[in-house]
């Protein structure tokens, strides 16, 4: 199970915290998949007692009973699971005793029902930013706000190869390069990142964009790509462009990422509130960041460098400005680097642990009124 951590053995004896993690989507190429795993590493390298559970409905409860698990953690996603059958194996596992906590990844306000029976159904909901917190404690009554947890998601890091070889493996000369990382989904305005790039060589006539964006598990998705190569075609965008289409791991990509001089994400705001895996991984390659002012975005302020919207206009302006000013830049990414250290995996993990500990008490207190009421 890795390094232990001295005297949390014991502490994990004493509390009987042996967690179910609940992945519908885990193996498969998803972010909450990613995430998971690394949070259930992290935890096992601390002490914790973790298991992965792939299923979503009452099987999944079946396996966290049977197993003898005392808390089970739901990592919801919309997509990935079926409400109805949610509900059942959360009662379930009410039933037999296990506590149960829930991580919402993103905020859609328009799902009712769903949001209503995560506030009814889960005495305690993690969050990864502030903005997702307000959304919930406006729905919930002033004393139950203690029910809503921000722990912001897990920073990666990595020790950085040699910058100048990178960018040899690469091809690039010595003219300035671009990123992008993240799946290929509309809402990522990898086109308008293209016209941007192609007005910028007018000025960066070497200049080079490394896009690396794989098909996520949608439809969406292939849909998407279709549509960025049709219009890199009809609108003369491909000079210039690396559109690497291939799944790489994180690792890879953030070497990638460091032989750029600056990354991008500019995101379109589709209306729900969520929070943004792939700036962590640009974060991690320590180069600025310029990011549209969107939710995903709302956890992170002198970070990243934020423009209001996607449009290339913006995205040109701020690619100018960032490369004309080393200040600047050098501010980004030491901002950038203070905030991965401070949420690196396992202080996240730490602060996991901290909060399950306190729910298997509250457990235990509220078990122990039961019995002496019945007693009585």
């Amino acid at each position: 199970m890795g390094y232990q951590k001295p005297g949390y053995q014991e502490h994990r004896r004493e509390t009987m915290m042996r967690v179910g993690m609940v992945v519908p989507s885990l193996g498969k190429r998803c972010g909450i998949s990613e995430y998971s795993r690394a949070l259930a590493g992290e935890l096992e390298n601390l002490g914790g007692y973790v298991r992965l559970i792939p299923s979503c409905g009452v099987e999944a409860a079946t396996r966290i009973i049977e197993q003898e698990l005392t808390l089970a953690h739901f990592q919801f996603e919309y997509v990935l699971y079926d409400i109805g059958l949610l509900a059942k194996t959360v009662e379930r596992l009410a039933q037999a005793g296990v506590s149960a906590v829930a991580t919402m990844h993103d905020f859609t306000p328009g799902l009712v029902n769903y949001n209503r029976f995560i506030i009814q159904g889960f005495p305690d909901i993690i969050v990864h930013s502030q903005q997702l917190a307000r959304e919930l404690l406006m729905r919930l009554t002033s004393r139950d706000g203690e029910r809503v947890h921000v722990i912001p998601m897990g920073c990666p890091s990595y020790k950085l190869k040699d910058e100048q070889d990178v960018r040899a493996a690469l091809g690039l000369g010595p003219g300035p390069a671009i990123g992008f990382f993240g799946f290929m989904l509309p809402q990522k305005g990898i086109i308008e990142l293209a016209m941007a790039f192609k007005e910028l060589r007018r000025d960066f006539p070497e200049m080079q964009c490394f896009i690396f964006s794989s098909l996520a598990p949608y439809t969406s998705s292939k849909r998407y790509l279709a549509e960025v190569e049709s219009e890199f075609t009809r609108l003369g965008l491909w000079e210039g462009v690396i559109l690497r289409k291939e799944y790489l791991p994180e690792e890879e990509v953030v070497q990638l990422l460091h032989a750029m001089d600056i990354n991008i994400l500019p995101y379109y705001d589709r209306g729900f509130i969520g929070t943004s895996a792939a700036v962590r991984t640009l974060m991690a390659a320590r180069k600025p960041v310029i990011a549209t002012d969107v939710p995903f975005f709302s956890d992170l302020d002198g970070e990243i460098y934020k423009i209001r919207d996607p449009d290339p206009g913006n995205i040109v302006r701020a690619v100018k400005l960032l490369l004309g000013d080393r200040t600047l830049r050098d501010r980004l990414v030491s901002q950038a680097g203070e905030y991965v250290e401070r949420n690196s995996w396992p202080n996240i993990a730490r602060r996991h642990l901290k909060l399950y500990d306190s729910i298997l008490q509250k457990r235990k207190v509220t078990a122990g009124r039961v019995m002496s009421s019945n007693e009585q």
